[in-house]
């Protein structure tokens, strides 16, 4: 039986106003903020420290999961299906970097399933690093307004 949220349960009312938020609405600068810096970028760089801290066949298998995200970054650019997005305002500032991103993460599956999967992590630290660093330098994203 689904509680209240004293409790520590979601409503599912409380779900669909939370994926509302997310999927509708353009969300404000601050909401930018705190999704990239509390949910995106630690969420990446948690991947990357289990990459680099897991055995063998974990990141084996985490090379294949890459490859879900790799595959989805090159769709997504070459086919422009999503020029406009809520978490960036309205602008998908990031789509220019979108082959790096899908790239870098493809690196990462190869290497993953390749042999060289005590280094494979790397190629997920560079994606975490350029990604926080485009963040800052781009005038649109929410660290500049």
């Amino acid at each position: 039986m689904l509680r209240g949220h004293d409790k520590g349960y979601i409503l599912p009312v409380q779900f669909v106003c939370c994926f509302n938020l997310l999927c509708v609405s353009i969300m404000t600068p601050d909401q930018r903020f705190f999704l990239f810096t509390r949910v995106c970028l630690p969420l990446r760089l948690s991947f990357a420290i289990l990459a680099r801290t897991a055995d063998k066949e974990y990141v084996r298998q985490a090379g294949l999961l890459a490859l879900l995200p790799a595959i989805g970054f090159w769709l997504i650019w070459l086919t422009g299906i999503r020029p406009t997005s809520t978490e960036g305002g309205g602008s998908s500032w990031w789509n220019a970097l979108r082959p790096v991103h899908g790239t870098l993460y493809a690196l990462f599956a190869w290497a993953a399933m390749s042999g060289n999967w005590q280094t494979a992590w790397v190629y997920l630290l560079v994606d975490v690093m350029l990604g926080a660093a485009a963040w800052v330098v781009n005038k649109d994203s929410s660290y500049n307004t």
